[in-house]
Order: C-alpha cells, then sequence, then structure tokens
C-alpha cells in the first residue's frame, strides 16, 4: 500500500482527498447526478415501475456514496 500512497503524493492528490474543497465539490457533483435521476424518474408513466427503479437503482445508488 505505501507505493500507492507514495504515487499519490507525488502526484499531488494525497494532500487534495482530505481537503474541505475536494469533499464540498465531489459532494455537490454527485448531490447533482442524482438530483437528475430523479428528475428523470419522474417521466417514468408507471407507477410500479417507477417505485421499483427507486428501490432496486437508486436507493442502492445513495447508500453507497454514504
Amino acid at each position: 500500500m505505501a507505493p500507492l500512497v507514495d504515487r499519490l503524493r507525488d502526484l499531488g492528490y494525497l494532500e487534495q482527498l482530505g481537503s474541505d474543497a475536494f469533499v464540498q465539490a465531489r459532494a455537490t457533483a454527485r448531490i447533482a447526478e442524482e438530483r437528475h435521476l430523479l428528475d428523470m424518474l419522474r417521466e417514468v408513466p408507471d407507477l410500479q415501475s417507477r417505485w421499483l427503479i427507486l428501490l432496486r437503482c437508486v436507493v442502492p445508488r445513495m447508500n453507497y456514496c454514504l
């Protein structure tokens, strides 16, 4: 694992990964992506299909993010 950490440090990513600005930017991008998915879900005409997509796709994606 140490070579990976050294490489990330050499590339300048190690300092960015834990910074508040990095976390804020990633969270903002992820929220925008999820909001787009939920907006598309509203266009599904069948309520049961909408529920299944929400249950089987959207919720696991959000839980993975957490």
